[in-house]
């Protein structure tokens, strides 16, 4: 969990943060929560030349592949340790691992959409970046859910054993 965390605050924090110094202080597609359209993505292009297509393919295939991997690796260990004994398991391992399918792919279709003239790539890859924030909040309530789920049963737990009452003298 702290790799993932630290992954998420180096990609997300730093290095997509440093790429709106390259495109004039333009957000990356990556940090659009709610989507784009075409304007914003032809913005984008214009101001991007050579060099930075080159560093956003590059954090794209490092740290924007490292992080999911890790994040939908701590939230598989986190529900196999810590998740419900039922088919609800096998729910949560499918979200983790489409979350990291759709990340990685959403990297690759930014990558794309950039290099690509025209629009074709632009809603698709829109919507796999809405898709990817949807999953990672979903991978985030869950992992958080579980934690403090077994906090809480472990703390009844002690609570209510006899051998663990402070005994008076």
């Amino acid at each position: 969990m702290v790799a993932a965390a630290f992954l998420a605050f180096y990609y997300h924090g730093l290095a997509l943060r440093q790429m709106q110094d390259l495109v004039d202080g333009l957000a990356m597609p990556d940090h659009r929560f709610f989507g784009y359209g075409t304007a914003t993505v032809e913005k984008l292009r214009s101001a991007m030349d050579s060099d930075a297509l080159g560093q956003l393919n590059w954090t794209h295939k490092t740290a924007g592949m490292l992080f999911p991997i890790f994040a939908a690796l701590a939230t598989a260990v986190t529900v196999g340790m810590k998740g419900p004994r039922s088919a609800w398991r096998w729910v949560l391992y499918v979200l983790a691992l489409a979350f990291a399918a759709v990340n990685i792919t959403q990297n690759f279709l930014v990558d794309r959409m950039l290099k690509a003239e025209g629009s074709d790539l632009v809603a698709v890859t829109s919507t796999f970046t809405v898709l990817t924030w949807v999953l990672l909040a979903a991978c985030t309530v869950t992992v958080v859910a579980l934690l403090i789920a077994a906090f809480v049963k472990e703390f009844r737990r002690r609570w209510s054993d006899p051998t663990l009452q402070q005994r008076s003298c």
